[in-house]
């Protein structure tokens, strides 16, 4: 399994335009939540009494990876991705609906279309052409981010790894 510190330092090598790093910002949380409210639709039944979504499946199963990385931004990426998929499950539940697919469709697709504008901008493919665990990096990259802005890095320090100038975000 690659480490933290090169999958984040591949990842932020495709991000340098200061304006891909904003869209991005935008679009990766977008296309995260459209994913979550998706992927809460779609639930299994266990004995008819309990039912556990897809969302809540993905959430745990991403967690597992995050904390095989680097326990604590795993941690930080806990109580997100729980505050998330609770948002998110209540937004769909029972069913789609009118609001939850509409919000499902300007997430999804209006993220997207702002990663391929940031792309364009930074005049490179996207990361997911060199592999598709970017699809899990990227908001646990994110995250770093936030945690810099917050001035909180030095609690998470992972050798060798500089997210984005603080004040490109």
């Amino acid at each position: 399994m690659r480490s933290l510190k090169d999958l984040f330092n591949e990842y932020q090598a495709q991000h340098q335009n200061h304006t891909n790093v904003l869209v991005h910002a935008m679009g990766i949380p977008a296309i995260l939540l459209g994913t979550l409210i998706l992927l809460s639709w779609i639930s299994i039944s266990v004995v008819t009494r309990w039912h556990i979504t897809f969302a809540w499946i993905g959430a745990i199963a991403a967690l597992i990876y995050y904390y095989r990385l680097d326990i604590k931004l795993a941690a930080v990426m806990t109580i997100v991705l729980v505050i998330l998929t609770l948002i998110c499950s209540w937004i769909a539940f029972p069913s789609p609906n009118t609001f939850s697919v509409i919000l499902f469709i300007i997430l999804f697709f209006g993220g997207w279309i702002l990663l391929f504008i940031g792309y364009t901008l930074e005049k490179s493919k996207p990361a997911l052409m060199t592999t598709l665990l970017h699809i899990l990096i990227a908001p646990l990259f994110l995250l770093m981010e936030m945690l810099v802005m917050l001035k909180l890095k030095k609690y998470f320090d992972i050798e060798g790894v500089t997210p984005h100038n603080k004040e490109v975000l």
